[in-house]
């Protein structure tokens, strides 16, 4: 069956880490394209090398923009809400580097989107499979779904069952509505939660494939995992405050 996702911009941002992580995200982009998705990446890093920009598929699909950073840390949320500045499509997708879903998951979230049965499509039921090693080389050399599906009984779970990171497809004027992302959160941390429990307070619909999101294995730096245990309470304190967080605190935070 055929898919078009015209109408979904998936904003993917990246900090090049390794070339597995290159690799995943030429990966991902490339299954994205496919199904004639529009796509933005946004690099950001010391300086630019060029190699994510030719390596690229040609398209006007697929749009590329570099920040200069030279903070070691990556300031995902600030990047997301500048992306989410450039986009014209009435649904975004939030979109790490690493996650592959089936083609069927993803339409239907956005058809429920399109048919205004929720406001916030989860593409997957919850579950957040790692991929590993070899079955992260086999995807990204056939870029067969059908292989991480059948063979996801080898794969272990990361998170807790109902996560609600790694990809999700929102109406955009509802998300710029609730305040987009809290940058508080300054590098890695439970943004994802914090979002969603925003959603929660505003009593936002909510709607999950069925199917799981696929998480292609890759080296963690300090970007990946909470660097220290002052990084942690920080994490848990702005986490309580978006429970009682506005459209308005959020905006003047920038």
């Amino acid at each position: 069956m055929k898919y078009s996702f015209n109408d979904v911009t998936f904003m993917i941002p990246v900090r090049l880490d390794s070339i597995i992580r290159l690799e995943n995200i030429l990966a991902v982009v490339y299954q994205i394209k496919r199904l004639h998705g529009q796509i933005l990446v946004y690099e950001s890093s010391t300086y630019n090398n060029g190699i994510l920009k030719r390596l690229l598929p040609k398209s006007g699909d697929i749009r590329y923009r570099f920040i200069q950073d030279y903070d070691p840390v990556f300031f995902r949320t600030n990047i997301l809400n500048q992306m989410t500045e450039d986009t014209t499509t009435p649904f975004i997708a939030i979109w790490d580097a690493d996650v592959i879903v089936s083609p069927k998951q993803l339409n239907d979230a956005i058809e429920a989107l399109r048919n205004e049965k929720c406001d916030i499509a989860f593409p997957f039921n919850g579950n957040f499979m790692d991929t590993g090693n070899t079955l992260r080389e086999m995807f990204v050399i056939k870029h067969n779904v059908d292989v991480l599906l059948r063979y996801q009984s080898y794969m272990n779970r990361l998170y807790q069952p109902n996560f609600v990171g790694g990809g999700i497809i929102v109406n955009k004027e509802k998300y710029k509505d609730s305040g987009k992302e809290n940058e508080k959160f300054y590098g890695w941390g439970p943004e994802d939660m914090d979002r969603c429990q925003r959603w929660i307070n505003m009593n936002y619909r909510f709607f999950r494939s069925d199917g799981p999101m696929f998480h292609l294995t890759h080296p963690r730096d300090d970007n990946g995992i909470i660097r220290s245990e002052l990084h942690s309470n920080i994490c848990k304190s702005n986490l309580q405050g978006s429970l009682y967080s506005s459209k308005e605190e959020l905006s003047s935070m920038k």
